[in-house]
């Protein structure tokens, strides 16, 4: 649960609502690293790159008192590993929507039009000898910001999108030491339209007009 009494009105501004408070620090105090990278971002105050649970080998916390070379870690730490590509292939896909609530009758299920689709696939390449593997990674989330019910039905506008895939390649030099590159790309995408009780405007989201 995030405690709001620790946070600014500038963090609120910035919009820092999702991270916890570590020891009664800021949420800022808290280091996030992926493999082995500071992933905070300290001079725009955006959150952290926090990788799709599916992508992640394992993520582990440390409150405070850690090492040195993690100097802005005042409050605690949360390390992030990328999974690492397998020797036999594996993988794993889910998803979850509203429209079938929706369908059987619950309309602010469907108005909601919340979705959510996520896997990953870990396996070596063929040509490589077992050396080079690889995984990739990712998920699509979304669903509408406005929902509301009026005298036709349940009508929503807006939205939010939340899209991310990790990728990692491994080349096993020897067999103690290994190369690995990895990229994550991600993209976060909101839409604010307001719905009016004027049913004719309802769907169009527009605001009608004085007589």
């Amino acid at each position: 649960m995030v405690d709001f009494s620790t946070l600014s009105l500038a963090d609120l501004h910035r919009g820092v609502r999702d991270l916890p408070s570590v020891r009664a620090g800021r949420p800022e105090a808290t280091q996030y690293v992926l493999d082995g990278i500071a992933v905070n971002n300290p001079v725009f105050g955006s959150p952290p790159l926090l990788i799709e649970p599916m992508a992640a080998a394992s993520v582990t916390f440390a409150p405070a008192h850690v090492d040195a070379e993690h100097g802005a870690a005042l409050s605690g730490l949360v390390d992030q590993s990328i999974r690492e590509g397998t020797s036999r292939a594996t993988g794993a896909f889910e998803y979850q929507t509203t429209a079938l609530a929706g369908a059987l009758g619950s309309g602010s299920s469907g108005a909601s039009g919340t979705y959510s689709a996520r896997g990953y696939l870990a396996a070596p390449l063929p040509f490589a000898g077992g050396a080079l593997k690889f995984s990739l990674a990712g998920h699509l989330l979304g669903e509408k910001a406005n929902a509301r019910e009026l005298a036709s039905g349940w009508h929503a506008s807006g939205g939010d999108e939340n899209d991310q895939i990790v990728a990692k390649l491994s080349y096993a030099v020897r067999p103690t030491v290994t190369w690995s590159i990895a990229a994550v790309g991600q993209r976060r995408h909101a839409r604010r339209q307001a719905i009016y009780a004027d049913e004719h405007f309802a769907r169009a989201g527009r605001q009608p007009r004085e007589p």
